[in-house]
């Protein structure tokens, strides 16, 4: 082999054992995310029953004192939203809210 030859394979080598490492850290990064707290998810999911609550009454013609049962929801919302805590939602009119039985987890 030339030395041409064997500086572009030591080139081709060193590129790629780059693109391992980083392939490799970014994989070991991505495993390590932080877990979302109980309280954060049940922050949460009420949001997304209220947006559900809202998007239902549009498309439904409902006014703003209108309340939807659960299944009227279903459509509008992708999983199940259960309080990881153990409580449970209770629905809103269009302009409130929905709550969570525990206490500690209603920040309106």
């Amino acid at each position: 082999m030339s030395r041409k030859e064997e500086r572009v394979v030591a080139t081709v080598t060193f590129v790629v054992a780059v693109i391992a490492l980083y392939a490799s850290s970014v994989g070991f990064n991505l495993s390590k995310r932080p877990p979302v707290s109980p309280l954060n998810r049940c922050i949460n999911n009420p949001r997304q029953i209220d947006c559900a609550t809202i998007q239902w009454a549009i498309e439904n013609h409902k006014d703003t004192n209108a309340i939807p049962t659960w299944s009227d929801l279903v459509p509008y919302v992708k999983n199940s939203l259960k309080c990881p805590s153990g409580g449970t939602y209770t629905l809103g009119s269009t302009s409130r809210m929905p709550t969570c039985s525990i206490r500690d987890h209603n920040f309106q």
